[in-house]
């Protein structure tokens, strides 16, 4: 049992016990019986450890995952719209509901939705998310994206020629900010006893001021935390250098908002002295950042700063899946031989997730925390924290308890109709397809465009890194 305690303790063998969602005791294997109203786990040879906490998802995603080719996010987010447009409740609901199940079996308690809702934020919507996590029994977090700018002004088409027919759906202004924070304020203030809830600001180079400035008072008013990316890709950071004098986090900092904010990505953020100053925490994404080509963050300017670092999946459409295991396990990877070791990246797994999800008492099996923790199948292993970190990627997790209650029991979710549910997203997503075809042809008709742009962008960028002056652009950059 690994216990995640400030100690690292660890048991061999080990025994959990919880009592009304809470753990009671931990410590040596006693063998205890559970009493006439409890339950036993056993699992020997297996492990238990705090369940995993997904600091980073878009259950939209999920209902259309293999939709969007791989490709650089300017032209990829073109399909995700397509993917997630016009959507009813109950098909919100089902994407919510494939996510959750999807994240419980692969081992996480806690996950973060920020969710995307188009073609506006609508209180029926996010609704319909939040019950599917209540239903299904995972701790969640909702952070309603937020976002007033067209995409012409949040990416740098000046570097490419785009014609008119496929620049003008982009030059389409979103609903006004004040419609999205009216719906977003209401939705915090229904469902902030009922689950967790955030303001998610979609990215700052993709509101106004005026919208940031809501969700700063949002923030304040209610106290919870703001959820955003954070300088993904080049062409993200290039405009982010023509709009912000100094630098988006100096700007975030200076409106207030970067204490109590999760950052997402920062691939190509540097100015860390102004994020480690504030207390943000940075959410690292790094099979979402390969597959769509944004770059690698540079993990260890963060952890030698000591700045916060809790890891995602990001969505179903760049990662193709939401388990956490494939997440630690790429950290652990690509980052060496400089990078985290086994226990940073656990650490970050699950501490670091449930600070981003403003939450202080999930993560460490210990007396008085809630009852969060997942039992993994036995296995010959003799590393248990690597074993987690490396070795656990595609296996089933055997059990699972979330707030004190079995939600998953011999790899099976025991709180809904799992196939039932599978069947009705089956066909509630070749319905989506079919009522969206044209707006993908139109991602199709876009995509060449874009990648153009995309590989513009990273030269433009790479010159200003350089020093030199940028081909075709007079930006700079310090990101």
């Amino acid at each position: 049992m690994l216990t995640l305690d400030a100690s690292g303790t660890v048991y061999d063998p080990g025994e959990v016990t919880v009592e009304e969602g809470r753990i009671t005791a931990v410590g040596p294997r006693r063998d205890l019986p559970a009493g006439p109203d409890g339950e036993v786990i056993d699992a020997p040879g297996g492990m238990i450890l705090p369940g995993l906490v997904n600091a980073h998802c878009h259950s939209s995603d999920t209902l259309v995952r293999g939709t969007a080719p791989t490709l650089p996010l300017e032209a990829w987010s073109q399909f995700t719209e397509a993917g997630r447009f016009g959507r009813t409740p109950r098909e919100i609901y089902l994407s919510a509901a494939l996510s959750a199940i999807e994240a419980l079996k692969t081992g996480t308690t806690t996950l973060l939705d920020h969710l995307r809702l188009s073609p506006a934020l609508t209180l029926e919507g996010l609704e319909a998310a939040a019950q599917a996590y209540l239903d299904i029994g995972i701790r969640a977090v909702v952070a309603p994206v937020l976002s007033d700018l067209p995409a012409s002004e949040v990416v740098p088409l000046d570097l490419i020629e785009l014609p008119n027919g496929l620049a003008h759906p982009l030059r389409r202004p979103p609903a006004s900010w004040r419609e999205q924070a009216d719906v977003t304020a209401a939705f915090v203030e229904k469902w902030k006893s009922r689950i967790g809830v955030q303001v998610g600001p979609s990215a700052p180079h993709r509101c106004s001021d005026a919208l940031l400035e809501r969700c700063g008072e949002i923030s304040a008013r209610h106290g919870v935390r703001i959820h955003t990316h954070f300088l993904e890709t080049p062409a993200q950071a290039l405009i982010s250098a023509r709009r912000f004098q100094g630098g988006p986090a100096r700007h975030l900092a200076a409106l207030g908002l970067l204490p109590d904010t999760s950052l997402v990505h920062c691939v190509h953020a540097d100015d860390v002295e102004t994020i480690s100053a504030s207390g943000a925490v940075v959410v690292h994404c790094p099979i979402a950042n390969l597959k769509l080509d944004s770059g690698r963050m540079l993990w260890k300017a963060f952890a030698d700063r000591r700045v916060p670092l809790a890891l995602g999946t990001d969505g179903a459409l760049c990662n193709d899946s939401l388990s956490m295991f494939g997440v630690m396990k790429m950290t652990a990877l690509i980052h060496t031989p400089l990078g985290p070791s086994v226990d940073d990246v656990l650490r970050a797994a699950v501490h670091g997730g449930a600070r981003a999800c403003g939450l202080s008492d999930v993560g460490v099996l210990a007396p008085g925390y809630r009852a969060d923790l997942i039992v993994l199948d036995p296995a010959v292993h003799h590393d248990a924290p690597g074993r987690a970190v490396y070795g656990e990627e595609w296996r089933p997790v055997h059990a699972v308890v979330a707030g004190g209650r079995v939600v998953v029991r011999s790899g099976t979710v025991t709180t809904v109709d799992e196939a039932a549910i599978l069947a009705e997203a089956r066909e509630s997503s070749a319905n989506l397809l079919a009522r969206n075809a044209s707006r993908f042809q139109l991602a199709e008709q876009a995509a060449p465009y874009l990648q153009r742009l995309a590989a513009r962008a990273k030269e433009v960028y790479a010159s200003t890194r350089s020093g030199m002056g940028p081909s075709g652009s007079s930006s700079r950059t310090s990101a």
